[in-house]
């Protein structure tokens, strides 16, 4: 009987030991998800979680997610510090392996994207590529290639990039990599765009090469959104090469894709470049037409934003219509009408003083319209960041805490993590396009603030020195006035960062008695104001003067650098 009863004490405890690590593994495995991208819900696991039964493996588990947790919650040197001692108590064997390289890829991660020094962040790429190679792990080896790739093109080394690129395309193998064969194609295309754009226009070719095969793999994924993004870069390359009817072929095939249907900034900039298509084709009916759809969807988005400049925008229309009509009508008139001599001086005089009205006029309203579409761009901008933020954002967050319950009561317990992951990367990306809509220092920190911490980003991810000198009062400039200056003086770096070469940029900014004078000068290569046309970036710093009644002049010569000279009135 004493044996039975020892027997049995023994059983009763091994069950409910293997109960606890059960359960310890079960939270373990929350922790790592919600790691991914919801710091609020892994700090509450975390609270759970006893590590003194955990073996070697489930504790570097578990310093990896305290890693990611820290980079959730911008402690960035905390993280990198955890993942380094983590790495110290790791053997170095094919067991664990794919945790050494995860960890290296997430050191890297973080001095990519959030402390912006791509060196250390190439280092500990590299690093993950070493030890994938030494193990064997070519799954993971077009990851590494990928990772590497970006800093490389990032840093606007594009055959650098392309390189890593190819290499990455190189070890894949079989269908289960799909998915990242599909990037590695469509940054290898967009990295032969930037050398054709910026030496070497021949490699246009290749670009659509590219472009064209990854947009065949998303075909095959099921995945028509980003079948369709891939499609609309094919078709701006087309169009430089002038190849108008595969351009025009390629972009109707995806105009009845239900993704592309749900955004309709998407829809505008196929119309857009079916417009052009059709007018290279000489076809001008097709071109009006899509024009004219064009117009159309624009205005959609304006009612859906509801944007009180739309019915401005609608009446503008028919006035010029109207006026039109009105001319012409005048046209015929004074033909039949010219034996009296009195009759067509006195429609000559209408006729020019009804012409200086209307350009007059159709000025006014052109610069009217143009201000509403930049604001509603603005807009726009913080009303999709907010709902993401507050709606999808939360909303996922939910759906992440009640899945979670379910675990115990799924079978597939594969397809549950991929379910879980899937969710855990829409967090991260719905974070990640909310943050980048809206500029938060400028709504938190005002004008001056904000532009200092573009220039540290600027400093931070590049090699060009920069001096300022801000001075802006605080309160003097309403809202609006500063998300105009904000863009002007992002537009201006990036076109130093990316046209110009230059090595070294100046920015003053002054507010005086009755204007704020802009003074932004670089060292770089300078042009030929004669020669050179405008260009996007140039005609939106331009137009955003114009919206701000401001002045802008122009001091350059190629070799010379440049000096863009701003006064912004404070008033009317």
């Amino acid at each position: 009987m004493k044996k039975i009863f020892t027997c049995t004490a023994l059983w009763l405890c091994l069950v409910f030991s293997l109960n606890a690590q059960e359960s310890s593994e079960n939270l373990l495995n929350k922790f790592t998800h919600f790691s991914l991208s919801d710091a609020d819900s892994a700090r509450i696991i975390q609270a759970k979680i006893d590590t003194t039964s955990f073996n070697t493996e489930q504790k570097i588990r578990y310093q990896q997610s305290l890693g990611r947790v820290l980079s959730l919650e911008n402690k960035y040197e905390e993280a990198v510090a955890v993942y380094i001692e983590s790495l110290k108590s790791i053997p170095e064997n094919a067991s664990f392996a794919k945790l050494i390289s995860e960890i290296y890829d997430d050191i890297g991660s973080i001095y990519n994207s959030n402390l912006k020094d791509f060196n250390l962040a190439e280092t500990y790429y590299l690093e993950a590529l070493k030890v994938r190679q030494r193990f064997k792990l070519n799954s993971e080896l077009g990851m590494s290639f990928y990772s590497l790739g970006t800093i490389a093109f990032r840093r606007s080394e594009h055959y650098k990039a392309i390189d890593y690129f190819k290499q990455g395309l190189n070890s894949i193998s079989g269908e289960s990599q799909l998915s990242i064969a599909a990037n590695l194609n469509y940054m290898t295309g967009m990295a032969y765009a930037r050398i054709a754009d910026e030496t070497d226009p021949a490699k246009l070719d290749s670009a659509v090469t590219y472009l064209k095969s990854a947009k065949g793999m998303y075909r095959a994924m099921g995945n028509a959104y980003y079948e369709g993004v891939v499609t609309m870069e094919e078709a701006g390359i087309l169009l430089q090469l002038g190849q108008y009817a595969e351009c025009a072929k390629s972009l109707e095939q995806i105009l009845s894709n239900d993704n592309i249907k749900k955004d309709i900034k998407m829809y505008i900039r196929i119309f857009a470049q079916l417009s052009i298509a059709y007018e290279g084709l000489k076809d001008y009916k097709r071109a009006f037409e899509y024009k004219r759809l064009e117009a159309d969807s624009f205005r959609v988005e304006l009612s859906n934003n509801r944007l009180s400049s739309i019915a401005q925008i609608t009446e503008d229309f028919r006035t010029d219509k109207q006026l039109d009509e009105a001319e012409a009508t005048a046209f015929f008139a004074s033909r039949k009408a010219r034996i009296f001599s009195i009759v067509v001086i006195v429609l000559a005089i209408v006729l020019v003083i009804s012409y200086l009205i209307f350009v007059q006029t159709l000025q006014k309203k052109k610069l009217e319209n143009l201000q509403a579409m930049v604001m509603g761009e603005e807009q726009e901008r913080k009303r999709v960041a907010k709902d993401l933020h507050d709606g999808i954002g939360v909303l996922l967050t939910s759906v992440k805490l009640r899945l979670s319950n379910f675990e115990d009561k799924v079978d597939d317990k594969k397809a549950y993590q991929d379910s879980l992951q899937q969710i855990d990367n829409a967090c991260t990306e719905v974070r990640r396009i909310s943050h980048n809509m809206v500029p938060a220092s400028l709504t938190k920190l005002g004008i001056e603030e904000a532009i200092l911490d573009l220039l540290d980003n600027v400093k931070a991810s590049t090699q060009i020195e920069i001096n300022e000198d801000i001075q802006v009062e605080e309160g003097l400039l309403a809202e609006e006035k500063e998300v105009l200056i904000y863009r002007i003086i992002q537009e201006l770096i990036n076109n130093s960062i990316k046209y110009a070469e230059a090595s070294t940029v100046s920015l003053s900014i002054k507010n005086l008695s009755n204007e704020v004078k802009i003074t932004y000068k670089d060292d770089g290569k300078g042009f030929d104001k004669s020669e050179i046309k405008a260009g996007i970036g140039l005609k939106s710093i331009a137009s955003r003067i114009d919206i701000l009644k401001g002045k802008l002049n122009i001091t350059t010569a190629p070799g010379a650098g440049v000096q863009f000279d701003i006064n912004l009135p404070l008033y009317g």
